[in-house]
């Protein structure tokens, strides 16, 4: 007998359908389904009745949530302390690749196109996803020899995405220019 026979045999034998199979399946899915609703909306009642009327739960729910945003603030720290060493770490590496020339800190003639240079590079790696370091780390550069660099940095904030304006801070605190070190410091007076 081929299949489609023995489906119209058991049909005409137990006076059924197709369907006969899968309603045991439904009933067990909605049953599950339910037990699973009513152990939920339970425990939501049990919870809400401790959290109304037990104080010792009140102040561990408290507690765990000042545990929490403890921890919370001490992995921010800790991520932070990491990404100022890895910038760090980046800046030596890219320095030690590609220096500054000599005498750029001085602000001359001869920067201005070198400083064109890298402005123009930063903003073509910044305009691509996946180069924010890069981009960041040109435009610290044209920072190195830019003879203002407050002026440029007020430009930045302005005009840089705030990413890789961050970075671009990260990178100054880790490693501060010769023209920067002196206003961190406080040893400039700014007008």
């Amino acid at each position: 007998m081929h299949s489609i026979q023995k489906k119209k045999f058991f049909q005409q034998q137990t006076g059924t359908k197709d369907q006969s199979y899968t309603i045991p399946r439904m009933k067990t899915f909605y049953t599950t389904l339910s037990l699973l609703t009513t152990a939920a909306l339970g425990y939501a009642v049990y919870f809400d009745y401790q959290r109304r009327n037990n104080v010792e739960f009140r102040r561990s729910l408290h507690k765990k949530a000042l545990d929490f945003k403890k921890n919370q603030q001490a992995r921010e720290t800790e991520a932070a302390k990491e990404k100022l060493v890895e910038i760090q770490k980046y800046v030596i590496t890219e320095l030690a690749k590609d220096p500054l020339p000599a005498g750029a800190a001085a602000g001359g003639e001869d920067n201005s196109a070198l400083f064109q240079k890298l402005v123009e590079d930063g903003e073509k790696l910044a305009s691509q996803p996946g180069f924010a370091m890069e981009a960041a780390f040109s435009f610290y550069k044209a920072l190195c020899i830019f003879p203002n660099p407050v002026n440029l940095l007020s430009i930045y904030q302005r005009s840089v995405p705030a990413p890789i304006y961050e970075t671009i801070a990260l990178m100054i605190a880790a490693m501060p220019p010769a023209n920067v070190a002196p206003i961190i410091s406080g040893q400039d007076n700014i007008e």
